[in-house]
């Protein structure tokens, strides 16, 4: 397995992540509040999040940046371990990063965004492919596109699946996608998903602020 060099987060990405994984902790207990037995448990747990966040956003003074070639290395790594570890084989990862581009946000928070992209486009590969990572600066704007060579993804899903209730309903290679989605928003971005034009398979588009 690909050995990664951790090393200690500052107080501001540490700040954001803890902001991140309270807001899963959030979304998770709303969508736990629609079953009555676990109704008050959930408000509970949704009130304790949102008094969490109140105060990591204390802690939070300066915009940080964190450099995309090493979030993109260390998320193919870790992609290729858990693909290996779900006996997927055969999946590549083709990276085309134009250096120095640096995004807003912490490294663990867009590792997180970026694993999620490349597993679920290698689960959707069941026999192996190609997954490419493209991301260029346009003006004011930082494009990340994440593309496979799969079979692609049904049309009536495509408008439904960074929703919460989506996750909630549907598992395998296109479930989870609503925490990437917000990610993405949080940091003054945007994602999109659609099958390719070119070719078969799908394609994510992140569009943030530079």
């Amino acid at each position: 397995m690909a050995t990664r060099v951790v090393s200690a987060p500052t107080r501001e990405s540490a700040a954001e992540e803890l902001d991140d994984l309270l807001q899963e902790v959030g979304e998770a207990a709303r969508r736990l509040s629609s079953d009555p037995n676990w109704a008050l448990v959930a408000d509970s747990l949704n009130q304790s999040a949102e008094r969490g966040r109140s105060l990591v956003q204390t802690l939070q003074e300066n915009p940080i940046a964190c450099d995309l070639e090493g979030i993109v290395d260390c998320a193919c790594q870790f992609a290729g371990d858990v693909l290996r570890a779900l006996h997927i084989p055969g999946v590549e990862f083709y990276r085309d990063i134009e250096p120095g581009i640096r995004l807003r946000g912490a490294t663990g928070c867009w590792e997180r965004a970026l694993l999620k992209l490349l597993v679920n486009a290698g689960e959707a590969m069941k026999l192996g492919g190609i997954v490419e990572i493209h991301a260029r600066r346009d003006g004011d704007r930082i494009e990340i596109t994440v593309a496979d060579s799969g079979p692609g993804i049904p049309q009536d899903l495509l408008p439904h699946l960074f929703k919460p209730s989506f996750a909630a309903r549907n598992k395998g290679a296109v479930a989870g996608l609503h925490l990437v989605e917000s990610i993405v928003r949080r940091r003054g971005g945007r994602i999109t998903a659609a099958n390719r034009a070119d070719t078969s398979g799908a394609e994510f588009r992140i569009t943030l602020p530079a």
